[in-house]
């Protein structure tokens, strides 16, 4: 698959305007013997004085570099300006008139040749400028650098080559130096603005994680979000001048690119939490060190003495709670960034951009979920007993207890608690994956292997205080306050239900019409008139059944009549299967079981013929055959007319009292 064009589109609209690549390729090439003949030529030719003020040469500069090369001179100043000017000028596109006989080519060899593929696709990029810097940096301005997106070698070695593994003091050498070079162009901010691309043509792939890490000075730390690895070798330039991209180093530029402005957002949310964090931590350290020892004795003594709570484990909820007051009011909510977040990837938002974002579930998320509903500290067993403990019994590991007895009941007072033995709610520990698990109940136990709780509000049990203990029902955790209380209301409200009787089966008759899905349209059709009701319905009773049609055996009867008496060709093509398969006496019988013995749910089909108490269906493709059922109205409730009455033999008519049925008084 070309991956040329997404990723050059991929990098206008993402707004990466300003790129750095920092290469020892880069590195102007240092001249020998075999390449001072060439250089001599070029710059004795008068013909080349357009490309010396393209690449803004002094006229001082090119005459002393004659000299130097003259005089054998290779290090002369004249000369390295000459060469770093045309050098620096030939990389920008690799025109051939800044390379002197094509020596630069020849002596960067396989070093340029291998990032020729990435400059070239970014020069593709409308609007994108590329800042190229060697290995020592040379005259970049660091601090007005400010680049969207920065593409970095592994080694930052001239001397070494793309193929060969370097020795080993060699190769700590070239990283370090790269990790520093970085450190200089993020001006010392690691994670503040730019995406980062490490890149080289060595097989160092699994080290990148440990290169992102080290480039932390302090706290600071390059977000994982905006760093990414390619291989050198995976860009490849064509004849036809196309860049073909492999799909690993593809993946990695797209992910840069479309993620670039929604994560620039989302690191300056996190840096604006970690600001608030700060803030608070110093807040709430200001207020502690203010307090006295009164203050604290006061906690002890009438607080927690009599409720014999361990004057640590108060802390930890006091202090803990206090904290989550300060970072919420020391955050700057208002911010910007968050404002981008809760747009969200919705369409023409910065996160719109991004494809397959989501990979599936990752373990870290998992364990900062797991971590933000259960406090599974190690030791806590017997400090105290709070709602939300979850035990495990060692015999049985495949269940789960939770506390569910207030907090305030299980508290020591006098060496006792308010209640008797404790209310515990049981569970079962299923597969992560299993059919009915929920992750609202996630849980992670042992070494982080990930299950589910499927609770069971019904099996409440009482145990012992002194059944806890490393040989009996250990402690694995707690849930936090605002799970523990919800799993608490599940069990209170399940013991709090007032169990109804189920509904009866009311049934209320109804009156059935034919539609035939025809070539020309729908085909109306009226059957013979046997009384008000063609059929009974029984109406849903409250739980996730539905209303349910039982026809009368005449009804059934006459529709079968009316199938086998449409014209040929008359119905959709959709009928001819279920018509052939209608004229076996057993399909006959099956239709007829299910129409006046099973019924049909409302919107059921049987071979294509389909029930409805909603009325026609017109949209789309519709049934062959549809059945309509309306309820009966009493003659009490309706405003139409009485119904005709069938078709009898007269009667004559009822004298009363010598009045006919003219009325009262019509003689008179």
């Amino acid at each position: 698959m070309k991956h040329e064009s997404r990723i050059v589109a991929a990098i206008e609209q993402g707004e990466i305007k300003k790129v750095v690549i920092i290469d020892d390729a880069f590195d102007p090439p240092a001249l020998g013997n075999d390449d001072a003949g060439p250089m001599l030529d070029f710059l004795e030719n008068e013909g080349n004085k357009p490309t010396f003020k393209r690449a803004k040469l002094e006229e001082a500069e090119v005459q002393g570099a004659i000299a130097a090369i003259q005089a054998t001179e290779y290090t002369d100043d004249h000369l390295n300006a000459v060469v770093t000017k045309l050098y620096g000028k030939f990389v920008e596109k690799f025109e051939q008139r800044f390379d002197p006989s094509g020596r630069f080519a020849a002596l960067k060899g396989d070093n340029l040749r291998r990032v020729r593929p990435l400059l070239k696709l970014l020069g593709k990029c409308r609007g994108t400028a590329v800042t190229r810097i060697g290995s020592d940096g040379g005259e970049a301005d660091f601090a007005a650098l400010k680049p969207d997106a920065i593409f970095i070698d592994y080694y930052l070695d001239p001397t070494l080559n793309a193929d060969a593994a370097p020795d080993a003091d060699r190769e700590q050498r070239a990283r370090a130096d790269s990790i520093g070079m970085l450190r200089r162009v993020l001006g010392g901010k690691p994670g503040s603005v730019p995406s980062v691309i490490l890149m080289s043509s060595h097989s160092v792939r699994k080290e990148a994680a440990s290169f992102r890490q080290e480039i932390a000075e302090g706290r600071k730390k390059l977000f994982a979000s905006r760093f990414k690895y390619i291989s050198k070798d995976d860009l490849e330039e064509e004849e036809d001048g196309s860049i073909t991209v492999e799909s690993a180093a593809a993946d990695a530029l797209l992910d840069i690119a479309q993620s670039h402005r929604y994560a620039g957002s989302i690191e300056e949310a996190l840096q604006q939490w970690r600001n608030g964090v700060d803030a608070a931590v110093e807040e709430i350290w200001s207020t502690i060190t203010d307090l006295e020892l009164r203050d604290y004795a006061y906690l002890s003594r009438f607080r927690l003495a009599e409720e014999e709570q361990p004057f640590s484990s108060y802390l930890d909820w006091f202090l803990g709670e206090v904290l989550v007051d300060s970072v919420g009011r020391s955050v700057k909510w208002d911010h910007s960034s968050f404002k981008s977040l809760d747009a969200g990837a919705t369409k023409n938002n910065a996160g719109g951009a991004i494809e397959g974002a989501f990979d599936g579930p990752t373990d870290r998320i998992a364990e900062l979920y797991f971590r933000a509903r259960v406090d599974a500290r190690p030791g806590r067993q017997g400090t105290d007993m709070r709602t939300g403990d979850l035990y495990i019994h060692k015999d049985r590991p495949e269940e789960i207890l939770a506390v569910v007895t207030p907090d305030c009941d299980l508290m020591l007072r006098d060496g006792k608690r308010k209640a008797k033995r404790m209310m515990v709610v049981a569970g079962v520990i299923q597969k992560i994956n299993a059919p009915d698990s929920s992750i609202a109940d996630y849980i992670q136990l042992g070494r982080k292997k990930a299950a589910n709780i499927v609770w069971d509000p019904k099996d409440i049990r009482t145990l012992e205080y002194d059944a806890i203990g490393a040989d009996t029902h250990s402690l694995v955790g707690t849930l936090r306050p605002l799970y523990a209380q919800e799993l608490q209301r599940k069990v209170l409200s399940d013991l709090g239900r007032v169990g109804l009787a189920v509904a009866p089966a009311l049934a209320m008759t109804a009156k059935a019409s034919i539609v035939f899905a025809g070539t020309n349209g729908p085909i109306k059709v009226t059957l013979a008139n046997r009384g008000k009701a063609s059929c009974v319905v029984i109406p849903k009773r409250g739980g996730a059944d539905k209303a349910r049609i039982i026809y009368q055996r005449g009804f059934a009867s006459d529709l079968l009549d009316k199938i086998f008496t449409q014209p040929v060709g008359s119905l959709v093509a959709d009928a001819n299967g279920h018509l052939g398969s209608l004229r076996n006496a057993k399909t006959q019988q099956q239709l007829l079981d299910k129409l006046c013995r099973d019924g049909q749910s409302d919107g059921e089909e049987a071979f294509g013929i389909k029930t409805s108490l909603k009325g026609e269906d017109t949209k789309g493709k519709v049934p062959w055959c549809q059945i309509l059922v309306e309820y009966n109205v009493p003659d009490d409730q309706s405003d139409d007319p009485p119904p005709v009455p069938e078709a009898v033999d007269p009667q004559p008519p009822e004298e009363v009292g010598g009045q006919d049925e003219g009325g009262v008084g019509a003689d008179a």
